[in-house]
């Protein structure tokens, strides 16, 4: 009589194999978790220099002065400037709060904060000599102070090989704003709004002196009053920018 096989304990195989992948699950996770946690004591670290604005110019910094943990650590000058697509690379950078101060393109001081927390091997950073805190300026703007009235701003932009003029029409009409550009009207959503204020507050910051061969003119009409800007910086790109946000000339 043949002989009769013995039944598996499937209930205990299955119960060990699931206990094995438990613990596999869990020595990784704790692996990983280390992995994440190391830190280096020292890094390197590289600073890009980059635009805020993809139509701004190539600003050069004339100094960037690094602090640590709220005391002095470096100051970079370079004779020909600290240019866009130019990183400055730092090496054995310790753990701690790094402060970068430097002048923008508005020609104001600018500090920016970073914590560095060494946990790789390169960190890298950027600032923007472009970026631009409006909020500050943007009380006096004529655009955010509108009731029922309306603004016109005309631009003329002279060069070596062009000349070009245009205007645009901002009002405020119950609450709600509208452009009237080349004759056209549309109402202008919270965000596009916000952006011509920065370009409004951003033209009453430009610097006026600069070396640019193309000269360009603001007129801002108001109230039967006209003030005039000039912008001699060919770094700043204003209407362009404007173009870009409001007027959907991508």
């Amino acid at each position: 009589m043949p002989a009769i096989a013995k039944p598996r304990n499937v209930s205990c195989n299955i119960t060990t194999t699931r206990f094995t992948m438990k613990v596999k699950i869990l020595f990784l996770s704790i692996f990983l978790l280390l992995i994440g946690c190391k830190e280096y004591k020292y890094s390197k670290l590289v600073v890009k220099i980059d635009n805020a604005n993809k139509n701004s110019g190539n600003l050069p910094l004339s100094e960037l002065v690094i602090y640590k943990n709220g005391i002095f650590f470096k100051k970079i000058i370079n004779k020909d400037g600290l240019f866009l697509d130019s990183p400055i690379k730092l090496d054995s950078i310790e753990k701690g709060n790094y402060e970068f101060e430097f002048y923008n393109l508005f020609g104001e001081k600018t500090k920016k904060q970073f914590q560095i927390e060494n946990k790789k091997k390169i960190d890298t950073i950027a600032i923007f000599p472009d970026e631009f805190a409006f909020e500050k300026y943007s009380n006096k703007s004529i655009i955010k102070n509108l009731k029922n009235n309306s603004v016109e701003i005309k631009y003329n932009s002279q060069g070596c090989f062009h000349q070009i003029s245009d205007s645009i029409k901002i009002s405020n009409k119950n609450e709600n704003y509208f452009i009237l550009h080349k004759n056209v009207e549309k109402q202008i959503d919270k965000k596009q709004l916000e952006n011509l204020i920065k370009f409004e507050s951003q033209l009453y910051a430009i610097p006026s002196d600069g070396l640019c061969t193309t000269i360009e003119n603001y007129s801002i009409n108001f109230n039967n009053e006209t003030k005039e800007i000039r912008n001699e910086n060919c770094v700043w790109s204003g209407w362009s920018n404007l173009e870009d946000e409001i007027l959907n000339k991508k």
